[in-house]
């Protein structure tokens, strides 16, 4: 199911309300901390989506997803010369949210959407 970035938002915000003091994990309905930030992650990509132009085109969440890992994790060369993007689930927990921040960042600054 895909869920707004809103919705994601107001369930990432509901999460970390309820995060245990003393073990610091949250309530099982929610998931795991990477799920969460994963809802995030693919409702600002689905944003982002609809709403960027660049060049006249607007690109698929997809090709956002591969475009902002090459920029922000690293691109790893290829047989043959060529090169992928690194994948996001290199990413610890931590820096999944941080790289979520730096996309919300360029996409109000780059591409004037406020998320």
């Amino acid at each position: 199911m895909n869920v707004t970035l809103y919705q994601a938002a107001t369930e990432l915000a509901a999460a970390l309300d309820q995060i245990d003091p003393e073990t610091g994990e949250l309530p099982a309905e929610y998931g795991t901390a990477r799920e969460l930030v994963a809802r995030l992650y693919w409702a600002l990509l689905r944003d982002i989506s609809d709403q960027a132009w660049v060049d006249g085109k607007q690109y698929s969440s997809e090709a956002w997803h591969a475009y902002f890992a090459g920029q922000y994790i690293g691109r790893e060369e290829t047989p043959g010369g060529g090169s992928i993007a690194i994948s996001t689930t290199t990413l610890s927990v931590n820096e999944f949210a941080d790289y979520v921040t730096r996309i919300q960042a360029y996409a109000a600054t780059e591409l004037g959407i406020e998320t």
